[in-house]
This record gives C-alpha cells, structure tokens and sequence, in this order.
C-alpha cells in the first residue's frame, strides 16, 4: 500500500506541474485527468509489456475519497441553511423519478443491451453493482462499466468545452492551482489522514446490517460535527486557516481517487470487448449529452451561467457512470470559474449515498 501511495502521489505532482506549464485548465483538462492518464499508460506498460502485477489495493482508493468527503462535510457546515436541506431532497426525489423512468427503457431494447441501457450504470459503485446486477453478469458488467467512465474521462475537457460555448456568457475566469502535495504536512491534514484511515480500518471489521454505510458516509458526518463546531467554537482567523488546510487536503483526495480509477481501467480484462456495446455506449453518451444541454436551457433559466454548467456536466455524467466522474466534472469547472456552493454541495451526499437506496429499491420494483 506505501508503495502504491508514493506512485499515486508520484503521477499527481508531474500532473500538477503539466498542468501548471501547459495551462491546461483553461480547456477543462484537469490536473488529475493528466495524472490518471500517466498512471493508465504505466499500468499498461507494467501489466501488459513487462507481465508484473501493478495491483493498487482497494483501501487506498477508499481512503482518497474518504480524505475528500471529510472536507465536504465541513464545508456543508459552514454554507448549509433550511434551503439547502430542502435543494438536497429535491434532488433526492428528482433522481428517484429519473431512475425510474431510465429503468423504463430497458423494454425498448434488445436483451443484449438492458444491463447498459437503463439505469444500472447510474452513479454505480462495487456495492449496488452487487445487489442489482445478476451474479453471472457482475464481471462483464463492471468491464463496461468501467470502459464506460473512461470514455467520459476523456470525453468531458470536450463536452465542457461545448456548454462553455452555449451557455456561459462573460464569466470572470479564476484558475485555482492544483493542491500543494505539502500541505499534507500540516497537523490538521495529518489527523483527518489517520482518522480516515482509522475508518477505513474500522469499516472493514464490522459488518452493518444497512447497506451503503461506507467509510465516506461517516467522515463527512464528522466533518460536519467538526465544522459546525469550529464555526461556533473558534475565531474567524483560525477557522479559515485551518479550513484552507481540510480543502488543500481534501483537494488531494479527490484527485487521488480520480487518479486510482484510471488504474482500474488499465488492469481490466479485454477479452470481454464486444465491438457492439462499445458502440452502443458511444451513442447513449452521445445523445445524453445533447439530451442534458437542451434540458439545462430549458430548466435553469435562472441560475447563474457556470452553476448551469456544473449541473449539465453533473447530470451527464452521474446518469452515464460513477459519481467519480460526477466529481472530476464538476471540479473541473470550478478550477476555472470558482466556487459554486450552492449546487456543488448539494449534489455528493445524493450521488455518492443517499441515492443507492432510491436505486435499489427501483430496480426491485421492476424484477
């Protein structure tokens, strides 16, 4: 696992320095898609040229997003109001609606496609793969599923570039710099790492009888009892000191995690391939994609012009795949244009929790 974070943390310094020469933020190329490329390139060669096992252990993977979810919470702390309850079960409503109405289209096409056609693939994980997927599927469905979220990896600097075109007028552009990878030296990111991994260490020793309590799930409630608590507790000064730090932190989370996911892709099984699917994934990303831009224009009238493109690039990607590339969609934004709270932290506790438990009871209902 050490060696596995050193290469992981490697691969996000030479991406943040790429990024940073190149200024590729400016296309939403985002530093951590640089950094998964690199490491999808070095898996491949490993793996595939010299037949030695690169294998990235899960906890690691968990401990990213767990870092990341942390910082989260506490910032829910700081801007959540009645509002954004409400805005977060709306949004819980709205997905549960859209879940079964993506669930209707698995009668409209052959049974070769039902797996990737409805709403299986929607903001997935390994755990709801698990419950809704049929057992003799589970293999080939997460290679698609996985070949899936690389397409919308690579595809999203593009789409962003289109909605930035069609939907942003004259938005202030505010590059933010990639996380200091020193800021991990600091005692508040050296605690939120050992509690995440005293989580991640705990989770895995206890079995829960509810699903989807995963380790994420308990570091943003603590991160927002520690945020609510420095609020109330603590100066103005120490507040934003120590929050710029749990961001830095959490920043080097998210990237992480992204970057992990493109080693996933690089030690997939290929013989699975079928040239037909691949295609058929092609066009549902494709005209998805032109789906959510119409939808946005209609629907969000009033929001401002880079809050609707967050929440396009959030809805394609969300409905097409993992809430990772949720995730690296909407940060991409963000680093170029800033912050945009209000819909930024309304959509992670839906899309990475509290959704699983609409989408699976949707499912049930149409077995």
């Amino acid at each position: 696992m050490i060696l596995s974070l050193i290469l992981v943390c490697t691969v996000m310094g030479i991406g943040n320095w790429l990024s940073n020469k190149t200024k590729s933020q400016l296309y939403f190329i985002s530093p951590p898609l640089i950094s998964g490329i690199i490491l999808f390139m070095i898996t491949i060669v490993i793996n595939r040229v010299f037949t030695i096992p690169l294998l990235v252990p899960n906890q690691l993977d968990r401990l990213f997003v767990s870092v990341f979810i942390f910082s989260i919470g506490v910032l829910m702390a700081f801007i959540y109001q009645r509002r954004h309850w409400l805005h977060l079960l709306y949004l819980s409503i709205g997905c549960g609606i859209l879940l079964f109405f993506l669930q209707l289209i698995i009668f409209l096409v052959p049974s070769h496609f039902v797996l990737y056609a409805g709403s299986y693939m929607f903001a997935w994980n390994d755990e709801i793969l698990k419950l809704i997927v049929p057992l003799e599927d589970q293999n080939t469905f997460y290679f698609w599923a996985m070949v899936e979220l690389f397409i919308i990896f690579i595809t999203t600097p593009i789409y962003l570039r289109l909605l930035e075109k069609r939907l942003i007028k004259k938005v202030p552009i505010n590059i933010q710099s990639p996380p200091k990878l020193l800021s991990v030296k600091q005692p508040i990111s050296i605690l939120v790492i050992l509690l995440s991994i005293g989580i991640v260490w705990l989770n895995d020793r206890i079995n829960f009888v509810l699903p989807f309590l995963f380790d994420f799930v308990f570091l943003g409630i603590i991160g927002y009892i520690f945020g609510r608590h420095m609020k109330q507790s603590w100066t103005k000064e120490t507040v934003e000191t120590i929050n710029e730090h749990i961001q830095q932190i959490g920043s080097i989370g998210l990237y992480g995690f992204i970057i992990i996911q493109f080693h996933h892709v690089g030690i997939l099984n290929w013989n699975l391939f079928d040239t037909k699917i691949f295609l058929f994934l092609i066009v549902k990303t494709f005209v998805l994609a032109i789906f959510i831009y119409i939808g946005i224009r209609w629907l969000f009238v009033y929001h401002s012009d880079n809050e609707r493109v967050i929440v396009a690039i959030a809805g394609w990607t969300f409905i097409l795949n993992a809430p990772v590339t949720c995730m690296h969609g909407m940060r991409s934004v963000v680093n170029k244009y800033g912050p945009a709270h209000n819909i930024l932290l309304i959509i992670p506790p839906v899309i990475l929790w509290i959704v699983n438990y609409i989408h699976l009871v949707t499912i049930k209902l149409f077995l």
